[in-house]
């Protein structure tokens, strides 16, 4: 009988442990595979392009080309952790239409891209769309900007290409360093999950995650964009991102806007022409 008892209480807990992991997963990744605009439909359309991974997985997005020659550089956008590129590409659209291209891939298991996210397949993703576009044209300068979700991928991707491609600017706008940590901030916010929180350090892990690694990115201009507001992701996570950063770096305080309202709101607008500005003398270097 104890045996039997132990066996139960074991099985228990151990399916309340897997229950838990893929909760802390399911925080992270909401994908869609919604065509929320069609390409036809858009001015300019994209070329659709793609790679694979090194497990054949393929990997699908959207190139934009600038409206004005030639173009000044290209912009690698990636996106938040909820729907896919039909939706986030409206974010950066704007700056095809002031000389940039603009790229955006979905992650595994997002939009048309196969497979199912993680955190090792996300920044895989990251670091191969960093080297295809980066071989398209070795000549144009790369600016790799980071939303959400985006910005952890981007940093660690970006870390993990250190030695090999440098781009002219890395933007991480609105994100986090630690998947623990975010994890353990939005389990805190239910009421299902707030005494489950300590649990977020051991069903999910930071391998793949940013940690103290922006200060190895030395000579990268580096902007750092956060907004008071934020209601997804805090601003001390912002704070955290720039304090660990090596210089060159700026932080740029939004005191307005939500999370997903970067560009959008009044104090947005603004933010759209320091971008500008900022890209202007990167580029001029």
């Amino acid at each position: 009988m104890k045996t039997n008892k132990s066996l139960l209480v074991s099985l228990f807990f151990s399916s309340l442990f897997l229950a838990i992991g893929w909760g802390c997963s399911s925080l992270l990744y909401y994908p869609s595979q919604v065509h929320y605009v069609r390409a036809e439909n858009l001015n300019p359309s994209p070329e659709t392009v793609s790679f694979q991974l090194k497990n054949k997985l393929e990997i699908q997005g959207w190139y934009f080309r600038s409206k004005k020659k030639p173009s000044r550089a290209r912009v690698l956008f990636f996106h938040g952790n909820g729907q896919n590129r039909f939706a986030h590409f409206v974010a950066l659209f704007w700056l095809v239409q002031q000389g940039y291209d603009l790229v955006i891939f979905d992650y595994p298991g997002y939009g048309t891209s196969g497979g199912k996210p993680t955190p090792s397949n996300t920044v895989e993703s990251a670091v191969e769309s960093i080297r295809y576009v980066s071989q398209l044209k070795p000549s144009l300068p790369l600016v790799v900007y980071g939303h959400s979700l985006g910005g952890i991928v981007a940093m660690r991707a970006v870390w993990e290409l250190r030695s090999e491609i440098e781009p002219s600017l890395l933007v991480v706008d609105s994100s986090f360093l630690s998947y623990q940590r975010i994890a353990r901030r939005v389990m805190s916010q239910s009421f299902w999950t707030w005494c489950f929180q300590p649990l977020a350090y051991l069903v999910l892990s930071d391998r793949w995650a940013m940690g103290q690694r922006m200060g190895d990115l030395l000579g990268i201009e580096k902007v750092i964009i956060h907004s008071r507001k934020d209601e997804v992701i805090p601003f001390d996570f912002g704070e955290a991102i720039f304090n660990s950063a090596s210089s060159p770096k700026e932080f740029w305080v939004k005191e307005s806007g939500k999370h997903h309202e970067s560009f959008s709101n009044p104090e947005g607008m603004l933010l759209k022409e320091r971008l500008l500005e900022k890209l202007n003398l990167v580029l001029q270097k």
